[in-house]
């Protein structure tokens, strides 16, 4: 599915332009397109992030730490790079602040991996307690504002992976 997706992506945009139609016939064509190109970047986004996360799990432990960094030093793709970040944000612990600054800054030109990181950024906020300070930092090298990061800390402090 991924792979016709991203062959055809204008196919995608179209059907959901027809259920947006379908249940908005009078809205304007151009707003109706573009409605339809924000709902498919979410939606893929969604499910890219899914797949790296998914990815992160297998190759995210301890005893792998070692060997993915030796494969990011070989292959210092933004992929590679991205999932070796998505392996230390999918796990409690100290965040390696500097290779997410500069990741999110090579990053920065591509919305669409940028925001999956910005995603794998709240996913670790959500699922762990993290230091106020490196909070900040994450927070400040993502753009995400301090204030939905002071929500998902409200909103999940009973329910975090590990108690504090």
């Amino acid at each position: 599915m991924i792979q016709e997706l991203a062959a055809e992506p204008e196919n995608f945009v179209n059907a959901i332009e027809a259920v947006i139609e379908a249940r908005r016939p009078n809205l304007d064509p151009v707003k109706k397109k573009e409605a339809a190109r924000q709902i498919g970047f979410r939606i893929l986004g969604i499910i890219s992030t899914g797949a790296v996360v998914h990815a992160a799990r297998f190759v995210g432990t301890e005893k792998l730490k070692d060997d993915i960094a030796d494969v990011v030093q070989k292959n210092p793709t933004s992929a590679f790079r991205s999932i070796s970040a998505a392996a230390q944000l999918m796990r409690p612990g100290e965040i390696p602040i500097d290779d997410i600054r500069r990741l999110a800054e090579d990053l920065k030109k591509n919305t669409f991996a940028f925001t999956i990181l910005q995603s794998l950024a709240g996913l670790h906020l959500h699922l762990f307690h993290t230091k106020d300070d490196a909070k900040q930092k994450l927070c400040e090298h993502l753009n995400i504002a301090m204030k939905k990061s002071r929500a998902i800390e409200l909103n999940t402090k009973r329910t975090k992976l590990l108690p504090h």
